[in-house]
């Protein structure tokens, strides 16, 4: 009777895997061919949250949106060096911070708006939300009208539009048909379950357990035998901890796509193996239309290499000391601009402030 409490974990995995094999699993995954258009009305971040892993990091879908609308002509980017002022004033720690994460100090990019808001039509609600957190982090003197933020300068100011971002971009999957629920909001639910056996542990495992003692003195007139009382040690208390180690472990796997979902991923996936492997000389026209995709998928370096001595010519939206231009050094650049992005969008106030301590 003192080894019941071992029983719950088991009764935990079992309720918690006839609910993932319910609702939890993803369709069966079928084949996938090489596929040479993406799919239809999703957007680069889209198919790049659709690909990925629930327990990775999306923050990564941000240059890729960033560069989609730069290519659709929202934004242009300019790639320059850091100002004397940005790095002698508070920004300077978002440069210092830069070269921590491995990215160059000589180089800082430079986001023009081109479009008002008025001109904002046919984007995706995370389109609009990455815009807003641009604007509301450049610079402005209240009169001045803010026409461009520098990317070290969105350190410690953009990130709080980075979770209402990622939402949207989950969003549009769920309104594609494509997860039954947003995954984001399915792992909070489970992560919140998980707590729940740390809470019973530590109430019950105590209460519980002072209580039976003055019931079993009550009852037989004498001290409780420790060593039968059920909750009197603590092996409730491992119980609970390994079932909440079981909830987590689900609620990390939890979300699932519809069969819908399922075979747009295959087709994602299809698009994907073009992107990165592909040998014979597409279009060049495709090349920037397809560029924000392959960096959702990570493999613009490939995209960019198969352009080598076609695409000559910088695009409009982006400008800077490029020198002799070719495709292999733009896609390079391209990557240094995503890594310095991400470094700057996901940079919070606490990062500051341990990077104050280390200088």
């Amino acid at each position: 009777m003192s080894w019941w409490p071992l029983l719950i974990p088991l009764i935990v995995f079992v309720l918690c895997f006839r609910a993932w094999d319910k609702t939890g699993r993803d369709p069966k995954e079928e084949s996938y061919v090489v596929r040479y258009e993406p799919v239809d009305g999703v957007s680069p971040a889209g198919l790049g949250r659709l690909v990925s892993g629930e327990r990775e990091s999306h923050v990564g879908l941000l240059p890729a949106t960033l560069v989609d609308l730069a290519v659709r002509g929202f934004l242009r980017i300019e790639e320059t060096t850091p100002s004397v002022l940005l790095t002698l004033t508070k920004d300077f720690r978002a440069v210092a911070q830069s070269m921590l994460h491995g990215d160059s100090a000589t180089v800082d990019y430079i986001i023009h708006f081109v479009r008002p808001r008025s001109e904002w039509t046919g984007l995706k609600w995370h389109e609009e939300r990455l815009l807003d957190g641009l604007i509301n982090a450049a610079p402005s003197d209240g009169i001045t009208k803010r026409d461009s933020v520098r990317v070290s300068a969105l350190s410690n100011k953009f990130y709080v539009s980075v979770p209402e971002i990622l939402q949207a971009i989950e969003f549009e999957l769920v309104a594609k048909g494509y997860y039954r629920r947003r995954p984001g909001s399915v792992n909070v639910k489970w992560f919140m379950l998980a707590t729940i056996p740390l809470l019973v542990g530590g109430i019950v495992g105590r209460v519980g357990s002072a209580l039976l003692d003055l019931g079993w003195e009550w009852i037989f007139d004498e001290p409780a035998e420790k060593t039968w009382v059920p909750l009197g040690d603590n092996k409730f208390l491992v119980a609970m901890l390994l079932s909440t180690l079981i909830l987590f472990v689900f609620a990390a796997i939890m979300p699932s796509r519809s069969v819908a979902g399922a075979r747009a991923r295959e087709a994602a996936l299809g698009f994907k193996e073009f992107l990165g492997r592909v040998g014979t000389m597409p279009s060049v026209e495709l090349f920037e239309r397809y560029l924000p995709y392959a960096i959702a998928f990570g493999v613009q370096s490939s995209w960019s290499r198969v352009f080598e001595n076609v695409y000559v010519t910088a695009p409009g939206w982006y400008s800077g000391p490029l020198g002799d231009f070719s495709a292999t050094s733009f896609g390079h650049r391209i990557s240094d601009l995503c890594i310095s992005a991400v470094s700057s969008m996901s940079s919070s106030p606490s990062e500051e402030a341990r990077l104050t301590i280390e200088l």
